[in-house]
């Protein structure tokens, strides 16, 4: 009896602990957005959250997952992201859009410039689906299925041969991120080579900073058997070199699939996806991926198709300017 009016003091003071600290990241993050606190304030804060998360459900044997933020109303337009970017708006020569269908090859000028014409369609088409002016700060959580499909169908249409990827197939685990990859012949001095890229204008969505802090490791729930782990921005934040990708990347929405890139990208969404005890395994496991024989042998279908995009009003014609939002 004594035991159990001592456990449940402890959850009482643990929960009102708890109850503080999400209250106490709420305001912080205001001033964050006020320029009154810096990104250290908040990660301490974040960290003390999930330290006293992780003690309940240890305690308790209860989930106590429901996001913080559900307590007052989220604005999407006010994510903090682990690495600063800004969206672009890429420069588009619509001159060079004109004839693309089926070409046995084309310009390095013609590629990179379709690549960043699938970009910009595809923001547009999510700030109209998201009814949102602008992309900075916002939260993408639950889009990539749709990005997949607005970047990667037109190319498709081309005659390009293009790829939809998932991370739950990719990695033979169970993150769900939808990308897709394009290959297309570009004429270089002379000779035809086959360049590709990798499309994915929702990438952000793994660097909320909130998301991105160490004791994330804690929040394991390991009574319901899940693993967790800080989102990838936590590992791509790690060094110069992949904080330069990831920047880059966020901006662009895209990039060329160098073996480089294809493994600076993937590693952080892929160690997300592991506990801390097991993160030197997993970092052995990665380095012995073949990751462009992994793309092309779980490309799929999209979970999308073009009469659904046309009928709720979004673009997919190379060439065609998109429409910003509400004209």
């Amino acid at each position: 009896m004594f035991q159990k009016i001592l456990a449940s003091l402890l959850k009482k003071h643990l929960e009102n602990v708890y109850k503080v600290t999400c209250q106490e990241v709420l305001e912080l993050e205001q001033k964050y957005y006020d320029n009154l606190c810096s990104k250290k304030d908040l990660i301490e804060k974040y960290n003390k959250m999930y330290i006293y998360k992780y003690k309940l459900e240890i305690l308790t044997k209860e989930n106590y997952y429901t996001n913080f933020l559900n307590s007052y109303k989220y604005d999407k337009d006010k994510v903090i992201f682990t690495i600063d970017h800004e969206v672009k708006n890429h420069d588009i020569d619509y001159s060079l859009l004109n004839d693309l269908d089926k070409k046995e090859y084309y310009t390095l000028e013609e590629a990179e410039n379709l690549i960043k014409w699938t970009v910009n369609n595809t923001r547009e088409n999510l700030k109209k689906s998201n009814e949102t002016d602008n992309l900075n700060n916002y939260d993408l959580m639950g889009t990539c299925g749709f990005s997949q499909f607005s970047s990667i169908y037109p190319l498709e249409k081309l005659g390009l041969k293009v790829t939809y990827n998932n991370t739950a197939n990719f990695f033979k685990r169970d993150g769900s991120h939808a990308f897709g990859t394009v290959e297309i012949p570009v004429m270089i001095d002379g000779k035809i080579v086959k360049k590709s890229y990798i499309i994915d204008c929702t990438y952000s969505q793994f660097f909320f900073l909130k998301n991105c802090v160490e004791e994330k490791y804690l929040n394991a729930n390991k009574h319901k058997g899940l693993i967790a782990a800080p989102m990838a921005g936590y590992f791509m934040d790690m060094n110069d070199d992949l904080r330069f990708f990831a920047k880059n990347m966020l901006e662009d929405g895209y990039c060329e699939m160098t073996d480089e890139n294809l493994k600076k990208y993937a590693y952080g969404l892929y160690m997300q996806e592991f506990g801390l005890n097991q993160e030197k395994e997993a970092m052995m496991e990665f380095q012995n991926l073949n990751l462009k024989e992994i793309i092309n042998s779980y490309s799929s279908k999209s979970d999308y198709d073009e009469e659904e995009f046309i009928d709720w009003g979004h673009n997919l014609e190379i060439g065609v300017p998109p429409k910003k939002k509400g004209r």
